[in-house]
């Protein structure tokens, strides 16, 4: 998409700002990562995103439901039998400099605002990072 961006002539000039929310942010930070993008994009903002797909399983393997389920059908979670592609986030956001703003809510029930709040927190190379924590996502 971003290539598709720079080959049109009316938007090549263009500051590009990468919006993501959940799996979204993984896309994100690998197109940030990527150092021939790194004068390309503009900003980021990450809305309840997550670290890793290991990190989001694991959160969701603790409910209550989650567990009664385990029991309930007599298994053994193990998160890596459920995690195909990684979306390792959290590796890749400490060497991005692009200016980032991770926003996520209390009452998120998908991306619980922990995770959200690590990954921004773990942007330490970029020239500006802000996090907000809002009460309610609506």
């Amino acid at each position: 998409g971003l290539d598709f961006l720079l080959q049109h002539e009316e938007t090549r000039s263009t500051r590009i700002v990468l919006i993501d929310f959940l799996l979204g942010g993984a896309i994100c930070a690998n197109l940030l990562a990527n150092s021939s993008n790194r004068d390309r994009i503009w900003c980021a903002l990450f809305d309840g995103t997550f670290t890793s797909m290991a990190d989001l399983v694991n959160w969701h393997a603790k409910s209550r439901q989650f567990e009664y389920l385990t029991k309930w059908l007599k298994f053994e979670f193990d998160s890596s039998n459920f995690v195909q592609n990684e979306f390792d986030s959290i590796k890749k956001i400490e060497q991005i400099q692009t200016p980032m703003l991770f926003m996520c809510a209390k009452n998120d029930e998908t991306i619980p605002y922990e995770i959200s709040l690590k990954l921004g927190e773990k942007a330490i190379s970029s020239r500006r990072r802000e996090c907000e924590i809002f009460e309610s996502s609506k």
